[in-house]
């Protein structure tokens, strides 16, 4: 069955619950899209007592799309959920006979990219960030380009503001990524931001679950870069394929995007299975 976390607000009663109550207990960017409808108020749900003994709020986001009944228990039951303190005033929960799924924790608006069995045995949708290295698979605007007689000649690309540091975090990450210079942690942090895009969970809600092992984090961060189209030109005989690499290879050297003479299909990358 679908379900979703939990989060217990202490000592927070529900109808003193504001958006920026979410922001004071840490967990405003996890539920973002949750907390930008107008029925937000929906995932509250008061508790008399809760996990630190005092009463509070629980707070669940219903799933966005869930391909299964949401027949969670929203509230606080101590005989079927397991609680742990995230930090002063915020608990995290989970349901055992409802835990969450990746169709419960899907955000309201995806990132095409890769279908990858993670850590916990269930598939998740991994984000592609980058095609080729230059070429962004987040939400673009697509502006028109006209010549001295003002006819419209061709268009480009540009990532939306919104998207912006998270275009310019990957170009970090394929340096790092294929130079092999990464620390651990940032590796993991990483491969959690590109989760983050998809799904409602950071690296608390990642650590609680069980989301990340070396092989989790490696298909992750291969998504994001879309290392299987890399793979596909190192193995590729055709001449503007190989052209591609070598630019691909001076911008990695350089550490910036440069300009691609040629470019692979533009369009947002699409959910593809695990090869």
């Amino acid at each position: 069955m679908t379900g979703v976390p939990l989060y217990y607000l202490a000592g927070v009663p529900t109808e003193r619950v504001t958006r920026e109550t979410f922001a004071e207990h840490g967990i405003d960017e996890v539920l973002a899209d949750a907390i930008a409808t107008d029925d937000w108020t929906s995932m509250l749900h008061t508790a008399r007592t809760g996990p630190d003994g005092t009463s509070g709020t629980v707070v669940a986001a219903p799933p966005y799309n869930a391909s299964e009944q949401y027949t969670q228990l929203p509230g606080y039951y101590p005989d079927r959920q397991d609680w742990r303190e995230l930090g002063p005033g915020v608990w995290f929960g989970t349901d055992r006979e409802s835990p969450p799924t990746p169709d419960g924790l899907e955000r309201t608006k995806q990132v095409g990219g890769f279908a990858h069995e993670l850590a916990d045995g269930n598939v998740w949708v991994c984000p592609t960030v980058r095609r080729a290295f230059f070429v962004p698979c987040v939400p673009c605007i697509q502006d028109g380009v006209f010549d001295e007689r003002r006819r419209l000649t061709s268009l480009t690309r540009r990532v939306k503001p919104e998207w912006e540091s998270l275009w310019n975090r990957s170009l970090v990450w394929a340096a790092k990524e294929f130079s092999g210079e990464w620390e651990p942690v940032e590796r993991w942090a990483a491969a959690a931001t590109c989760l983050a895009v998809n799904y409602r969970v950071g690296p608390e809600e990642i650590t609680a679950l069980g989301l990340f092992d070396e092989d989790a984090i490696t298909k992750l961060l291969s998504a994001a870069l879309d290392v299987p189209f890399l793979d596909d030109l190192v193995e590729s005989e055709d001449p503007e394929k190989k052209r591609l690499l070598a630019d691909i290879r001076r911008a990695l050297a350089s550490g910036t995007p440069g300009d691609a003479a040629y470019s692979p299909d533009t369009n947002p990358a699409s959910p593809k299975s695990s090869p």
